[in-house]
């Protein structure tokens, strides 16, 4: 299976891939089979087992059987072999179809968030429930968006302060909101054009809050691991894209490691080379592969670029800039460099970049191996230009 699922009760842990039912105990170092020792394992079709699995309430939850998609199970309380729904205790295992459930959610089930012992969002295809208190004593489910799904698998992660975020089935980034509701505004506006572009059916979507970068990452990794891809990371103030150079450094799976080490937490990324890395903003490469990284300054329009001045930390490396011009801002993306320099640490002299056009743009790169940059301040002069001067351009 390209993709599996675990979920930790205890000391040992509980796997979901649709093919079988397998459990590690930490005690013994040794995978297990997982069967019922009370009731039927959850299952269709006698081979289609769950493929999406959470803990809640000490439960562990499943669903994502093909065979039975809009439904979801829970195991008895403390006890993940026990799935007898006849028992009436308060602690028994239920499904969301048996007379003891809350009932099947109207919509195949793409992803369960558990979000406190009282809430536990269920995502569907095209909209999204909530069950509130514990199905067997009282609980309930209501619907908290009727327009508004999640993409399936596990694309949701929390920020320090209890604040949900996952990708919708339109490839959106939304939130929880704090009163349990759903922001119907993405916070993904600038960069939704990219997103609904993405194949769900051939991509991992990975969620994961940075506390040491204090922002949000989405991993979108393809199932073929021939195939580039962007990942994307948001710090409240916008979108910035990232892309390994190699293949093999895409990660399937992210993981907030918290050890007493402050070396130990780190967000961990099992990559599809079968190796176990993590982001360290310390480093001059990405394991070994040149860091290229590049940022564009405008645009301006219809304006002369004068001079520009550079202010930058004095123990960086040097920054290489170019002047790129266009009949719009997007073909001025595109356009080759019409002027370009290079500057070292420190503070610079002036630059002088006597160029005009209808849109400017000022591109900061560096593509040298083991050479960080950073810009403290630049100074940019900038004039308008007449009508005249306009229509020549």
């Amino acid at each position: 299976r390209p993709v599996v699922f675990a979920a930790q009760l205890g000391t040992k842990l509980y796997f979901a891939d649709g093919d079988s039912t397998k459990l590690y105990n930490a005690l013994t170092n040794a995978m297990a089979t997982w069967s019922a020792s009370a009731g039927t394992f959850p299952v269709a079709n006698t081979t289609q087992y769950p493929r999406l699995i959470e803990n809640w309430r000490g439960r562990i939850m499943l669903s994502g059987i093909v065979g039975d998609p809009d439904n979801f199970w829970g195991a008895k309380q403390d006890d993940p072999t026990n799935f007898d729904t006849t028992d009436t205790t308060d602690q028994a295992s239920f499904a969301a179809n048996s007379t003891e459930g809350l009932g099947r959610p109207p919509d195949v089930v793409n992803t369960m968030i558990p979000i406190s012992d009282d809430r536990l969002v269920i995502g569907c295809d095209h909209l999204t429930m909530q069950v509130s208190g514990d199905p067997r004593h009282g609980g309930t489910m209501d619907i908290l968006s009727n327009d508004i799904g999640m993409a399936w698998g596990r694309p949701w992660c929390r920020d320090p302060y209890g604040t949900t975020y996952f990708v919708s089935s339109r490839g959106h980034v939304h939130r929880l909101t704090r009163n349990g509701g759903i922001d119907p505004v993405s916070i993904s506006e600038p960069i939704n054009g990219i997103l609904e572009d993405i194949d769900f059916l051939n991509t991992i979507i990975r969620m994961a809050w940075d506390d040491n970068e204090k922002g949000l990452y989405v991993i979108l990794t393809p199932v073929r691991v021939d195939q580039p891809t962007r990942h994307f990371f948001w710090n409240g103030a916008g979108w910035f894209p990232d892309r390994f150079k190699d293949n093999d450094h895409n990660p399937r799976v992210v993981y907030l490691f918290d050890g007493d080490d402050p070396d130990d937490r780190r967000l961990l990324l099992g990559c599809q080379d079968g190796y176990v890395r993590y982001f360290e903003p310390h480093s001059a490469d990405d394991d070994g592969q040149a860091i290229s990284s590049y940022c564009y300054v405008g645009p301006w329009k219809d304006a002369m670029l004068k001079e520009l001045r550079f202010f930058m930390p004095q123990d960086m490396g040097f920054v290489e800039w170019s002047v790129h011009a266009g009949e719009s801002a997007e073909t001025a993306l595109t356009g080759k460099a019409l002027i370009a320099g290079k500057v070292p640490s420190g503070r610079s002299r002036s630059q002088p970049a006597r160029r005009h056009g209808h849109s400017l743009y000022l591109k900061l790169f560096n593509d040298e191996l083991r050479n960080r940059w950073a810009i403290d301040r630049l100074q940019a002069a900038v004039a308008g230009v007449g009508r005249i001067r306009r229509r020549a351009f």
